[in-house]
């Protein structure tokens, strides 16, 4: 099968459908379909890929690769790059990857008709619900099974957030709960932020006006091998996002290195998570104190039931099996040509 994807960024642009798309076009190749990549990002970044990537084509460029293809996927919908599909309709996908609907102004209005002529996929539940799909299907994203897994440390230590700096991801709050849990227990567990974004500076003054300052470490950016390694030495990860997300990858990648993972609930997030964690009321600090000091409750028999569940709902979400899921849903408009 020919793939012709569209990604507005794409490596060495860093982002939640960067890397999705990247996955699945290096898993679509490895299971024998040829694949296109198109994208906005002019800088080509160090890595050579198995598929022919797109930089800012011109419209030729763009039409030839569309006439090319068997089907033509939109990772999130760009207007810009519909137009091959109005000169000369084949099957056409497109991806959600955003929890909230389309804005109500002219350019949303015209992306929801879309959706209603193209073949939809969302990301989650939630995301289907939030775009109030009425046909389709939910494709879970997958997680690059080659970077994280466990790695045998002998000791695991200390709590871990991995994502964004933005206050929106909830950063702020888990510092308030990891004060009161401190100071509700006596703990001397550290805390460690992997990650960087716009409100860095701010969040930086706001640790350090914390009595627990010292035991907050703050390692900014971090490439996915040296994430895979810190998870592995962390017992418990929290993904606090005040946001609605679509999904959450970064729990798969901590459920893969071994981490017991708390995030927010009424999300992606609790999607990901399948049960396979604990959550807490999204936005209530109190509550996600509350969790951790739960957590470190837990006995060892608990712990090992939470873990149990966590090999089956990987393994349903491997890379292979995501690809397969879309490569089956692609082969039904496909054949139909």
């Amino acid at each position: 099968m020919k793939i012709l994807m569209t990604s507005v960024f794409f490596y060495p642009h860093i982002g939640g459908i960067e890397t999705v798309t990247e996955y699945l076009a290096d898993e679509f190749t490895g299971l024998g379909h040829s694949v296109i990549v198109v994208t906005n990002t002019k800088e080509s970044g160090e890595k050579i890929f198995p598929y022919k990537v797109l930089r800012c084509p011109n419209p030729i460029d763009l039409f030839k690769a569309y006439k090319w293809c068997d089907v033509f996927v939109h990772q999130g919908i760009s207007l810009k790059w519909v137009w091959p599909w109005l000169l000369m309709k084949k099957p056409w996908f497109i991806v959600y990857h955003q929890a909230y609907p389309y804005n109500n102004d002219i350019k949303g209005r015209i992306k929801s008709f879309f959706s209603k002529v193209a073949n939809n996929i969302a990301v989650s539940n939630v995301v289907y619900n939030g775009h109030a799909l009425k046909d389709g299907i939910v494709i879970h994203n997958s997680y690059n099974a080659k970077i994280f897994r466990k790695i045998n440390y002998e000791k695991r230590r200390g709590i871990v957030y991995v994502g964004k700096l933005f206050r929106s991801k909830g950063i702020f709050l888990l510092i308030d709960a990891y004060v009161e849990y401190r100071s509700r227990t006596g703990s001397t567990e550290t805390l460690t932020i992997i990650g960087d974004g716009t409100d860095r500076e701010e969040f930086i003054n706001y640790v350090n006006s914390t009595k627990y300052s010292s035991d907050i470490i703050l390692l900014g950016f971090r490439s996915p091998q040296e994430i895979c390694e810190i998870l592995n030495q962390s017992k418990l990860q929290i993904v606090p996002s005040l946001d609605i997300e679509a999904f959450g990858l970064v729990v798969l990648e901590g459920l893969a290195c071994g981490c017991f993972v708390i995030g927010s609930d009424g999300n992606g997030i609790e999607e990901a998570l399948n049960n396979c964690g604990m959550t807490f009321k999204r936005g209530d600090k109190h509550d996600l104190a509350n969790k951790i000091i739960d957590y470190y409750n837990l006995s060892d028999v608990d712990k090992k039931t939470f873990a149990s569940k966590v090999s089956n709902h990987l393994n349903n979400l491997s890379l292979e099996k995501v690809a397969n899921n879309y490569i089956s849903f692609f082969s039904k408009y496909v054949k139909s040509r």
